[in-house]
């Protein structure tokens, strides 16, 4: 997983877009508090990030979701986002999901995509989820993104 906190969020660090409160995840040790990040209020919705191929299990389908939460408060969502996952050859995978109608204040992964790792995905994978609409959001928490293995019979989108 890659934890909010690595992702590129286009204003992620201005505190009047963007909070960062702390959710507890349980994990091997007990119970952590990770830093998530939090839609305050935006128009410009752009999460980037990055994998580097070597770190996962070679000859392995994989998915690719991103870990989100609406809140019961949300706003603005009405108009789908743009979710894109590049391989290191250049193949791009691009789909669109409503967030307005997840459950609220639970955890959804969200698929961006799948992919192989073989000698023609070696490199970095990219990733992102947008919408640059100018429609003004709020309430959208973001917990990182996941890197699961899946059944090999199960093709790339």
């Amino acid at each position: 997983m890659i934890l909010a906190s690595g992702l590129s969020i286009t204003f992620g660090d201005n505190s009047r877009q963007w909070t960062w409160p702390k959710e507890e995840e349980s994990c091997y040790l007990g119970n952590e508090n990770l830093p998530v990040a939090e839609v305050k209020r935006i128009c410009w919705l752009e999460i980037k990030g990055k994998c580097k191929t070597i770190v996962l299990s070679p000859r392995t389908m994989y998915e690719v979701t991103i870990v989100v939460k609406m809140s019961s408060q949300n706003r603005g969502w009405e108009i789908p986002v743009n979710l894109s996952l590049e391989r290191p050859d250049g193949n791009r995978q691009v789909r669109m999901e409503r967030l307005d109608i997840l459950k609220k204040e639970t955890w959804k992964h969200i698929s961006i995509g799948k992919f192989e790792t073989t000698p023609k995905t070696i490199g970095e994978i990219s990733f992102s989820l947008t919408q640059t609409d100018g429609h003004w959001k709020s309430g959208l928490r973001v917990k990182g993104v996941v890197f699961t293995p899946t059944a090999e019979d199960e093709q790339p989108k």
